[in-house]
């Protein structure tokens, strides 16, 4: 897996903090830009398994609050439109697994595009903080 570097503006932080296992599997691209705070929060297991385009444009509050086993399974295009702050708070395993393309779209970039599968793995506390840059993950 490699890390790699890019200047791209985000404004605010993205925080993911996980206790137990995070599996984000990704064939195509996965554009995620962000404006303000978005957290994911996960313990137990969630399951967001889609097929085609998924988007979620944000903008206010949206609280997703789960526990125990949480199965999304989509076809085709998923518009989730809420204004400003997401969070997301799960407990468990949270497994992200998509084919094509996903896109979450706020205000401001944040560009992290994967090819083949990207898997970030966490036990514990894993805090991504991100201020006027991009990483991008690879696994070849």
């Amino acid at each position: 897996m490699t890390l790699l570097s890019d200047k791209k503006t985000q404004s605010n932080h993205v925080v993911i903090s996980q206790s137990n296992h995070v599996v984000i599997s990704q064939s195509n691209h996965v554009l995620i830009s962000q404006s303000n705070h978005v957290v994911i929060s996960q313990s137990n297991h969630v399951v967001i398994s889609q097929s085609n385009h998924v988007l979620i444009s944000q903008s206010n509050h949206a609280v997703i609050s789960q526990s125990n086993h949480v199965v999304i399974s989509q076809f085709n295009h998923v518009v989730i439109s809420q204004s400003n702050h997401v969070l997301i708070s799960q407990s468990n395993h949270v497994v992200i697994s998509q084919s094509n393309h996903v896109v979450i779209s706020q205000s401001n970039h944040v560009l992290i595009s994967q090819s083949n599968h990207v898997v970030i793995s966490q036990s514990n506390h894993v805090v991504i903080s991100q201020s006027n840059y991009v990483v991008i993950f690879r696994q070849q």
